[in-house]
C-alpha cells in the first residue's frame, strides 16, 4: 500500500493522494494512541496537503472545514509522537520507515526544533549504525549547523560524497535542492576526498568532468594542477574502455559530389551522409557563390542571419538533462552540439580539398571579400588581411589566422565608430578583443526576453517538454509540448484534467490563448512566434523578420517584456565565440585562442590537432564575415544608422 506523500501543488500524484486523503480524515479516531512511525509521518503529509489548501474543488465547504480541524490535530499528534519518543525513533523506528518518507523524517525533526533532544553521542552513533542518506541531511541548514563537525566526519569517510559537494558548487542541473555544508569542511578537506574520488572504481565519469574544468574559488573549492592532471588521465583511460566497449555508439560522417538534381541530398538514415550536387560545385566557381555555400549549402547561418551552429536548449532531451551533468559556468556542449561541431569541421576539410582542386581555398575567399567585395558593395576601402604562406604548417596557420580575425574585428569597430579604418590608430590601440563589445552600426538589432516570472512561466507552459499542458489523452499523438499541440490538433479546455485548467486560465488571462467554438487557439500568432523564436534560439534579429513581427516586437517592448541590443554579434554568438576561443565565459572552454597566443596548446608535432582547430577557426573567420556582412547589408538597406 502506497501512503499519502505531499510533492507539490501540481504534482501529478495529487487525485490519488486526495481520495486515500478524505478517506483517512472520515474515519480519523481521535482517541487512538498506538502509532507506528509510518502512520505518523502520513499524517504530516495530510497535514500538508490541507496546509497548502491542495483540495478537491467538489467537496463540500463543511467538509473542508471538516479536514482543516482533523489537520491541525494531527499536526500535533505528530510533534507529540517525535518528542515522546524522539531516542526510540531514531534507534529502532527509522529501520521501518518508508524511503519515501526519510525527507519527511529530517523535516520534522526540523520544522518542529526537535534537534536538541537528540545529543552529540546519540546522533553520531544514529550515523555509524543508519548510514544515512547525506543529501537529505544537507538539505537542512539548522541541522548541518546543529551537527557540524560530525555531518563532516561523515562526509569524509565516504570518497563518493565528494558528488554531493560537486552538486552544491558546480552542478547546472535541473531539480537539484539547494544544500548546505558544514563550515568545518575545509579546502584541504574537500581537495583530498576528490583525491580518494578520482581512484575510485566507480568514479562517475561526469562528475570526473567536472572536477577537471572547476574554477578554483577560495570560497568553493581550489585544485593543485596535479589533482587536475589525476583527473584528466582518469578521464582519457574511461572513456578509451567505454569507446572499445561493445555498448558504445559511432556515427559515421560522409560527404560526397554526386550527379543530383538536388543542391544537398540526406541519407534516410543518417543525417551525416550527405551528398551535394556535383553540377553545382564544379560550375559555381565565382567568389560569391564559393562563400555564400557556406549558408546555402552548409547552412552556418539561419533565415534570420543567426549563426545556427550555437548550442540550442531544445536540442539537449529529457535524459541528458537530467543525466549529463556539467559545470555552472560550462558552455551546455550537449551531444548533438558536439556532433554538429565535429560534422562542421569534417564540411570544412572536404570544402578546402574542393576549392584546391579549382585553385583557390578558404583564405583566399577571405581575402577577397575584405580587399575586393567589401568595397565594392559597401564602399568600405583599407581593410587588412593577411593569408597564410603556402609553405606554413597547421600550427604556424593556427596562431596566424585567430590573429587576423582579431584584426578584422578591430577595424570593424574603427569603422561603427570613425566611419573609416584608420590603420595608424589601430597600431596605438591595446584594448583586448571582447566580443560582446563588438560594435553594430545598427541600434535595436538584436531582441531579447527580459527575465522575470511572467516570462519564465510562459516558456515553461507554452514550449517545455516537462509541462503536462502537452498531453490530452483522446488525442493519439505525443507532442513535445503545448505549442507542438495547439498548432496540430484541435483541443477545448474540457479536454484536459482539472489540475491543468490553473495554467490553461493564466494562458487565457495573459492574452496569449483564446477558445471560441470550443477550440482553443493562440491570440496572436505573431507574439507566439516571436515567444517561440526567443526560447529556441534565445534571439531575434529585429531587421530580419517581416513588418507584422516587427510590430508586434514594438508593442511587447512597449509593454517591457523584451529588450533590444545594439551589437555586432548576438549573446548566444558572443557566448559560441567564447567558448571556442577564450575561458572569459566558460570553464570548459576550447581556449583555442588563448592556447596558440601564450603557447599553451598541443606540441607541435601533434599535426591532427592543429589541423581540426585551423579548420575551427576557418569557420569563425567565415562566420565573421556573415556578421559583418548582415550588419552592413542592414546599414546600406535602413535608415537606422548610429
Amino acid at each position: 500500500m502506497r501512503r499519502i506523500k505531499f510533492y507539490s501543488p501540481n504534482d501529478g500524484s495529487v487525485s490519488k493522494n486526495l481520495e486515500r486523503l478524505e478517506q483517512i480524515v472520515d474515519n480519523f479516531d481521535p482517541i487512538k494512541t498506538d502509532f507506528d512511525i509510518n502512520e505518523i509521518v502520513e499524517y504530516y503529509n495530510i497535514y500538508l496537503f490541507v496546509k497548502n489548501r491542495v483540495l478537491n474543488s467538489l467537496w463540500a465547504s463543511e467538509h473542508v472545514d471538516l479536514l482543516q480541524n482533523n489537520a491541525k490535530e494531527f499536526k500535533n499528534i505528530v510533534i507529540r509522537y517525535f518528542t515522546d519518543n524522539i531516542n526510540l525513533i531514531i534507534t529502532r523506528d527509522i529501520n521501518n520507515l518508508e524511503y519515501y518518507y526519510h525527507s519527511d523524517f529530517w523535516s520534522i525533526l526540523v520544522q518542529y526544533n526537535l534537534l536538541n533532544k537528540v545529543s552529540d553521542k546519540q546522533f553520531r552513533q544514529f550515523i555509524i549504525n543508519e548510514k544515512p542518506n547525506l543529501r537529505l541531511m544537507l538539505e537542512h541548514k539548522s541541522l548541518v549547523s546543529r551537527y557540524d563537525e560530525i555531518i563532516r566526519e561523515y562526509i569524509l569517510q565516504v570518497p563518493s560524497h565528494v558528488e554531493l559537494i560537486l552538486d552544491h558548487y558546480e552542478t547546472k542541473r535541473a531539480m537539484t535542492s539547494k544544500i548546505y555544508l558544514p563550515k568545518s569542511l575545509s579546502l584541504g578537506d574537500k581537495e583530498t576526498l576528490i583525491n580518494e574520488y578520482i581512484s575510485l572504481d566507480n568514479a562517475n565519469l561526469n562528475y570526473l568532468r567536472m572536477i577537471r574544468y572547476i574554477q578554483d574559488s577560495k570560497d568553493s573549492i581550489v585544485l593543485k594542477p596535479k589533482t587536475r592532471l589525476k583527473a584528466k588521465k582518469r578521464i582519457m583511460a574511461l572513456e578509451k574502455e567505454l569507446l572499445s566497449g561493445s555498448n558504445s555508439l559511432s556515427i559515421s560522417f560522409s560527404i560526397s559530389k554526386q550527379e543530383q538534381n538536388t543542391l544537398k541530398k540526406f541519407d534516410d538514415l543518417n543525417p551525416f551522409n550527405i551528398s551535394y550536387s556535383k553540377q553545382w560545385l564544379d560550375n559555381k566557381t565565382d567568389k560569391a557563390t564559393l562563400l555564400n555555400n557556406f549558408i546555402i549549402l552548409f547552412e552556418y547561418l539561419d533565415s534570420q542571419f543567426r549563426i545556427d551552429l550555437i548550442s540550442k536548449y531544445s536540442d539537449i532531451g529529457v535524459i541528458e538533462r537530467e543525466n549529463i551533468l556539467c559545470n555552472k559556468n560550462a558552455y551546455p556542449n550537449s551531444i548533438i552540439f558536439n556532433m554538429y561541431q565535429d560534422f562542421s569541421n569534417y564540411q570544412m576539410h572536404f570544402y578546402e580539398e574542393h576549392l584546391k582542386s579549382i585553385g583557390t581555398c578558404v583564405e583566399d575567399l577571405i581575402e577577397w571579400y575584405f580587399h575586393d567585395n567589401i568595397n565594392e558593395v559597401y564602399g568600405v576601402d583599407n581593410y587588412s588581411f593577411v593569408k597564410k604562406s603556402s609553405k606554413t604548417t597547421f600550427y604556424e596557420r593556427c596562431i596566424l589566422l585567430v590573429t587576423e580575425m582579431e584584426k578584422i574585428l578591430k577595424q570593424y569597430d574603427l569603422l561603427v565608430e570613425d566611419g573609416k579604418i584608420d590603420h595608424d590608430l589601430l597600431e596605438i590601440k591595446s584594448e583586448q578583443l571582447i566580443f560582446k563589445n563588438c560594435k553594430s552600426f545598427i541600434t535595436d538589432k538584436y531582441i531579447y526576453e527580459q527575465n522575470n516570472e511572467f516570462i519564465d512561466n510562459l516558456f515553461y507552459l507554452l514550449f517545455s517538454d516537462q509541462c503536462m499542458l502537452a498531453y490530452v489523452e483522446r488525442v493519439k499523438t505525443n507532442y513535445e509540448c503545448f505549442y507542438d499541440l495547439i498548432l496540430h490538433e484541435s483541443v477545448s479546455m474540457n479536454d484536459f484534467s482539472e489540475y491543468k485548467h490553473c495554467g490553461l486560465n493564466w494562458l487565457v488571462n495573459s492574452s496569449i490563448i483564446v477558445e471560441e467554438d470550443d477550440k482553443i487557439a493562440f491570440k496572436s500568432m505573431e507574439q507566439v512566434f516571436i515567444f517561440h523564436e526567443l526560447y529556441v534560439y534565445r534571439v531575434v534579429n529585429y531587421y530580419r523578420v517581416s513588418p507584422n513581427i516587427q510590430k508586434e516586437i514594438d508593442l511587447l517592448l512597449a509593454k517591457g517584456l523584451l529588450i533590444s541590443e545594439s551589437s555586432l554579434f548576438s549573446r548566444p554568438e558572443q557566448d559560441y565565440f567564447n567558448y571556442h576561443l577564450n575561458k572569459s565565459t566558460f570553464n570548459n572552454s576550447l581556449d583555442i585562442r588563448n592556447s596558440y597566443l601564450h603557447g599553451t596548446g598541443p606540441q607541435k608535432d601533434k599535426v591532427r590537432e592543429h589541423q581540426n582547430n585551423y579548420y575551427t577557426i576557418l569557420k569563425l573567420f567565415i562566420l565573421v564575415i556573415f556578421k559583418i556582412d548582415d550588419d552592413l547589408s542592414i546599414n546600406k538597406n535602413t535608415n537606422n544608422i548610429k
